[in-house]
């Protein structure tokens, strides 16, 4: 009697582990069927978590990037007027490419003298970090013939000169002129606006370059070797004739 109900007793058991297994192996089927169906499938609460990461780092990089707009519209810009530049548009004719109005929020500053056109770019950085470099050079006061034809000495930008001067925060590097700040920490406009203060003390080094075309502690020559339009066209020339 006792082997008997010892024999039903485990026969219990058994089944109830073989419907537990039933079971897990329906879940895990059914789990296989989601993930093959649904591949990218995320958690709502993080995936609106992560968005609204995205949304405040955004925000807080155009609100340093204005900050820096404003402290140097209020305190480098006036320095660098007070020594004769103006503030000339980004192009006298023809479309403005979305990239260069990035680039030079701040529009061109020009002055005009007996060697020619004294220019200078205040340039940010790319992906609209709140960072910049300060590019200058002299055009000649003839003007400079480029592929699209003849240029006026007024409507030549830094970057077409064969040679000219970036002034950097640390030029060995290239390291471009931004608001340091301990981790965890966030700048704020004063920062900025020191900043453009500090930079407006470098303008000496700026007349030195443009003047006598000697760097301080601040600048970089650029010498970019051009040949000669004429070549250039012939060159171009001569391709089109093979390719034909």
């Amino acid at each position: 009697m006792l082997s008997l109900m010892t024999l039903s007793a485990r026969n219990r058991l058994e089944g109830k582990i073989v419907g537990m297994m039933a079971h897990v192996c329906r879940q895990s089927r059914l789990e296989s069927h989601r993930e093959r169906n649904h591949p990218v499938s995320f958690d709502l609460s993080v995936q609106s978590m992560t968005s609204k990461a995205l949304q405040e780092k955004s925000k807080s990089l155009k609100e340093r990037r204005d900050w820096l707009i404003q402290g140097l519209r209020e305190h480098l810009v006036p320095a660098l007027i007070s020594q004769g530049f103006e503030l000339a548009p980004l192009a006298a004719r023809g479309p403005i490419d979305r990239e260069l109005v990035l680039s030079l929020p701040l529009g061109r500053l020009r002055r005009s003298t007996r060697r020619g056109v004294d220019l200078i770019e205040i340039q940010f950085a790319k992906y609209r970090r709140a960072a910049f470099r300060i590019a200058a050079g002299v055009a000649p006061r003839d003007g400079m013939m480029t592929f699209t034809g003849h240029r006026p000495a007024e409507d030549v930008y830094v970057g077409w000169l064969n040679e000219y001067f970036v002034m950097y925060a640390f030029p060995r590097w290239r390291v471009q002129f931004s608001v340091w700040h301990w981790p965890h920490q966030s700048p704020t406009q004063g920062d900025y606006d020191k900043l453009a203060l500090r930079v407006a003390g470098f303008i000496p080094e700026l007349e030195l370059a443009l003047r006598e075309g000697r760097t301080g502690p601040h600048m970089r020559l650029w010498v970019i070797p051009r040949p000669p339009l004429a070549k250039a066209e012939k060159r171009l020339s001569k391709g089109q004739e093979g390719n034909t």
